[in-house]
């Protein structure tokens, strides 16, 4: 054998030791290189779709103008397939305001 050839399958495995076979990704699988995208987010994950600062995130949750966040303890997160929904339909407010005349 030369070196830097390629084996082939026989070569490669020992005697009576199973072939290595090539793993391809399931053709459902919507995983990049870096892994699943997570389902919750954080004020500064938030901020980077939005291309605003985090402190303008929490701003817009505070005044209802955005999907509230999730609250884990102490942890603030937004949901990912809210906020590409919300995102969807063009950003409208999330308060609910109270009709004309209503008392």
């Amino acid at each position: 054998m030369k070196i830097g050839s390629v084996l082939s399958d026989e070569e490669a495995a020992p005697a009576g030791a199973p072939a290595q076979t090539q793993q391809t990704p399931l053709p459902h699988c919507q995983c990049s290189a870096k892994g699943p995208e997570p389902a919750l987010l954080d004020a500064s994950d938030v901020a980077g779709m939005l291309k605003c600062s985090a402190r303008t995130v929490y701003r817009l949750a505070d005044s209802g103008r955005m999907p509230a966040p999730v609250h884990l303890g102490s942890l603030v997160r937004w949901s990912r397939m809210v906020l590409d929904e919300w995102v969807a339909e063009g950003c409208p407010s999330c308060k609910e305001r109270p009709l004309r005349g209503a008392r």
